[in-house]
């Protein structure tokens, strides 16, 4: 591990844990509460899994056709999962217009901060496999 990369390291999981616990309160904290059997689970992994590579596959497709770089592709792609704190906007305004249920609000949210949360360690895992150095720098 690179000396740079390790003395973040800590700071990094200190802000993503700061984060997480920010968005969960600003997600309505009651709210989220509500999935409570084995298919409501089931159907939260399927959610992330999907919205995840509905995020990523197409964009590193078309990052590859304008000829980016296979890493590089890859790492706009996972990029696109940075998106949680627009789509909790948008689902706080479907929820209060009544739109959206609570439950799937409460999937919706649970998605949006599991594929923002995962950005950090895909891009690592992306560019340490290419033996490229990847610092990602938080502000304290």
């Amino acid at each position: 591990m690179h000396p740079a990369e390790a003395a973040h390291g800590e700071g990094v999981l200190l802000a993503t844990l700061l984060q997480l616990i920010v968005i969960v309160l600003v997600a309505r904290g009651g709210t989220l509460l509500g999935l409570d059997s084995f298919s409501d689970w089931s159907w939260c992994a399927l959610i992330v899994l999907v919205a995840g590579a509905a995020k990523i596959v197409p964009v590193y497709f078309a990052a590859r056709a304008a000829g980016m770089r296979n890493e590089d592709a890859a790492a706009c792609g996972v990029l696109m999962n940075t998106r949680a704190l627009m789509e909790l906007v948008v689902l706080n305004i479907g929820l209060d217009l009544g739109f959206i249920p609570p439950k799937v609000f409460t999937l919706l949210v649970i998605m949006a901060v599991a594929t923002t949360l995962v950005t950090a360690p895909l891009l690592r895992l992306r560019y340490r496999r290419s033996g490229r150095l990847l610092v990602i720098a938080t502000e304290a």
